[in-house]
């Protein structure tokens, strides 16, 4: 045979074996939207028939607890709303601007001018500070 009829044979092979996945994973993927399970489970379908099995036997997403009664017309679990309390993040306010520290005002050693504190030079004399 050529080599030209056996690479069209193997991608027509690999063609097949993709598409047969592919189905399994859309078939998997309708199931498990259909059980209200998330649309992840559909990789289970590169299981093949085993993945459709597995998730067709698979239970609901979500832990089936009891439903309480409200007491006082609230919901025992929602958590309670401090809207007159300020909204902090380890005792700080994030709506609170940061304060700047107070920069010492410098002055010149030889001039008397003053000069930033992060200065080395003076912008007046052209003296070095330090």
């Amino acid at each position: 045979m050529e080599i030209a009829v056996v690479l069209i044979i193997f991608l027509f092979w690999i063609a097949l074996v993709v598409g047969i996945c592919a189905l399994f994973v859309w078939i998997c993927k309708k199931i498990a939207e259909s059980k209200g399970l998330p649309s992840s489970y559909m990789w289970f379908g590169l299981l093949g028939v085993l993945g459709i099995v597995i998730v067709a036997v698979m239970g609901p997403s979500y832990p089936q607890y009891p439903q309480y009664p409200s007491q006082n017309g609230q919901n025992p679990y929602q958590q309670q709303n401090n809207y007159n309390q300020p909204n902090t993040y380890f005792g700080n306010n994030p709506y609170q601007q940061p304060q700047q520290p107070q920069q010492q005002q410098s002055y010149c050693p030889h001039c008397g001018a003053p000069v930033d504190g992060y200065s080395i030079t003076c912008d007046h004399c052209g003296q070095m500070l330090r």
